[in-house]
């Protein structure tokens, strides 16, 4: 019998085999109903595989992933990084459909916790509103903002509230003085308005509380017509000092 190299009689097969798959690619893509049949019986040929050599590839895997969990770990990182958007936008439409259920559990959940321990839950609070003044205050002009939002159907969160002030650079938008901001709805709610971000503005507690219900063209014109300061809009500024401020009080109703 002629000697035959066993290298040269592995690269054959292997060659042979390569022949074969390319076969096999070709014909699956020209005709689908074979490519179904051949995909179905890998499927049924591996589940059986499986549950005979369970243990033992379970336990294949599991010293594999130990051998060689710092690569795995690189991956899932760069995984993590490049598929950040997508993931993020992917929680967001989830929370954006389950927003009262969770709502409702954080409520359920809040409420367990103060019957268990309410003194715990008040001193953590009360540690939280000192550390966090800015962002507790404007959670309760967001309550506020919400119970209101209710008749119109909208709400505004914490970032865009802070944003909302940003954009007006924290004052006034009727005075133009600087301080504590809160929220005002250009049209009045009572008057067709809405509670959309381009319906609302920044006012001082002064301005807010004089407005009442008139929209933002007419308290500028009250304004004017008591010398009361109206901001600058080339400037963006009015008078920083409420002391500086003349007319009548807040309390006062207009001169007939």
């Amino acid at each position: 019998m002629p000697y035959k190299d066993p290298e040269r009689e592995r690269e054959n097969a292997r060659k042979r085999t390569a022949r074969w798959r390319q076969r096999q690619r070709e014909r699956m893509a020209a005709d689908p109903e074979y490519a179904a049949e051949v995909k179905a019986r890998r499927a049924e040929d591996d589940r059986e595989y499986y549950e005979a050599n369970r243990d033992r590839k379970i336990a294949y895997q599991r010293d594999y992933y130990r051998d060689h969990r710092d690569h795995y770990l690189v991956q899932f990182r760069q995984y993590h990084v490049d598929h950040a958007d997508d993931r993020n936008a992917a929680h967001r439409q989830w929370h954006a459909e389950h927003r009262d259920e969770q709502n409702a559990k954080r409520r359920e959940r809040s409420r367990h916790e103060y019957r268990a321990d309410p003194r715990k839950v008040n001193d953590y609070q009360k540690a939280w509103r000192a550390a966090h003044p800015e962002l507790a205050r404007a959670y309760v002009r967001l309550s506020i903002h919400r119970r209101r939002s209710q008749i119109a159907g909208e709400h505004i969160t914490a970032k865009q509230l802070f944003a909302l002030f940003e954009a007006h650079g924290n004052r006034c938008f009727y005075c133009g003085t600087t301080g504590r901001m809160t929220v005002d709805h250009r049209v009045p709610l009572s008057r067709g308005g809405t509670n959309s971000l381009e319906n609302l503005v920044p006012a001082c507690r002064s301005c807010n509380s004089m407005k009442h219900d008139r929209t933002d063209d007419e308290f500028r014109d009250y304004l004017a017509r008591y010398g009361r300061p109206v901001k600058d809009e080339a400037t963006g500024t009015g008078t920083t000092d409420p002391e500086e401020r003349e007319g009548p009080s807040r309390r006062d109703p207009p001169a007939a």
